[in-house]
């Protein structure tokens, strides 16, 4: 969903996702700030830093093997137009999801949290 580093500890109380767990409104938790919606294979980020400028993504996005793969189509950063990036739930509790950002060799690059809100 976004770049953040956060370690996290696995519970008995933590499922895996469904593909209807990821769609939705989530509210990105700190040092993040923003939002992402993901609805229809569709997705809407709008995020950064408190101390950064916001970006907004906008493209669509398929889920296979418990990978969600987006592609970019729509950026405030013309330069992220077309770029394609691939990411997986490790753990939703309640409402929040841990998720995990890959690079192109498959190998964790940054860690996120964000709450369901809708």
């Amino acid at each position: 969903m976004s770049n953040c580093n956060l370690q996290t500890e696995s519970t008995n109380n933590e499922i895996k996702p469904s593909n209807k767990q990821i769609e939705g409104v989530f509210q990105y938790s700190s040092p993040l700030q923003g939002q992402a919606i993901m609805i229809d294979n569709h997705f809407s980020f709008v995020l950064g830093s408190s101390d950064s400028t916001m970006i907004t993504e906008a493209g669509t996005y398929i889920e296979s093997n418990d990978t969600i793969y987006n592609k970019v189509l729509y950026s405030s950063n013309p330069k992220l137009i077309g770029y394609e990036f691939k990411w997986s739930v490790e753990s939703f509790k309640g409402d929040t999801i841990i998720y995990v950002v890959y690079n192109n060799k498959g190998e964790i690059t940054s860690r996120g949290k964000a709450i369901k809100v809708n």
